[in-house]
């Protein structure tokens, strides 16, 4: 999907700013609310790969603090507007290839255009993302017996394209007694 050009711009002025702090632009959010507008900025770590290693409540405020000094300056919004500095969060929003990329493997839950196999949402593993489709996986439910001569059901698999997809967004599901840990 391409960016809209105010949303270039604003990326533009902010990039810079995330990538001097060895962090990564996730996404760029401007949010029309009924009071002032919502200027949301996304960022995390280029590589995810490790658990604990998302961005700290420290970098956050501090690139807020660089932004909030930079817009003042520059005044990408001839507006009175909010500024919100984050993380994608663990249920991250997919939009752009290069999310999609980074959820390689991970659970997702796609809302669609059209339904695919009757289905209008599908949710699985992402397995891959070959071309413009993607392609999910999900293990069949329940188990068999524990001594049972049925064979295990294959995984069902979806090939999506991306145009057909509406929303789509990381899934975690917490552990029965697992504590949030933030």
């Amino acid at each position: 999907m391409p960016l809209l050009p105010e949303i270039e711009r604003l990326r533009a002025l902010i990039e810079p700013q995330v990538e001097a702090r060895a962090l990564m632009l996730y996404d760029v959010e401007l949010i029309t609310t009924k009071r002032v507008p919502l200027l949301r900025v996304l960022v995390d770590r280029p590589d995810r790969s490790q658990p604990g290693t998302g961005v700290s409540i420290e970098e956050l405020v501090q690139l807020n603090h660089a932004l909030s000094a930079l817009f003042d300056e520059v005044d990408p919004i001839h507006s009175a507007y909010r500024l919100e500095v984050s993380s994608p969060g663990l249920e991250r929003k997919l939009s752009e290839r290069r999310h999609y990329e980074g959820a390689l493997g991970e659970k997702v839950r796609l809302q669609l255009t059209r339904s695919v196999g009757g289905k209008p949402v599908l949710e699985g593993i992402l397995r891959a993302l070959e071309g413009e489709e993607l392609v999910l996986e999900r293990a069949p439910v329940g188990k068999a017996p524990r001594k049972s001569k049925e064979p295990v059901a294959e995984p069902e698999r979806w090939r999506v394209a991306l145009a057909d997809v509406k929303q789509a967004q990381t899934v975690y599901h917490w552990q029965r007694g697992e504590k949030k840990k933030f």
